[in-house]
């Protein structure tokens, strides 16, 4: 063990970066956003997310964000033809929540009730 005064490295406490296909919500100038993560940057610590929105009263169904030519954003289970997924680049340690997303576009209960805890939803 080493003395209580000797000096760590910056790097000795790191969370593990969450895993391609969680759902995860971050906050972004005081507006909640979640998304589905499609890739992750280890080096730079770094998530590529597809984003998703929710319904706006309850929070209860999750549905992808499309991307029109034109920039309209479109929300749909499945992809529309000639849009694209809404992407974008999350920092590991903006990330407050993360979890599952069901078949059916519901949160999980554990992911639903973190969120809750943390006042997220």
């Amino acid at each position: 063990m080493r003395p209580a005064a000797t000096p760590r490295p910056a790097n000795f406490i790191r969370s593990e970066m969450p895993a391609a296909g969680k759902l995860i919500l971050w906050e972004d100038t005081s507006n909640l956003r979640a998304g589905l993560i499609t890739d992750t940057n280890e080096h730079e610590r770094t998530l590529s997310v597809h984003e998703y929105a929710a319904t706006t009263k309850t929070s209860l169904y999750w549905l992808p964000l499309w991307t029109s030519a034109d920039g309209k954003h479109f929300r749909a289970k499945k992809q529309p033809l000639d849009m694209i997924a809404k992407s974008v680049i999350v920092n590991a340690s903006d990330v407050q929540v993360t979890g599952e997303l069901t078949a059916t576009h519901t949160m999980s209960s554990a992911t639903r009730k973190e969120a809750l805890a943390k006042m997220m939803i």
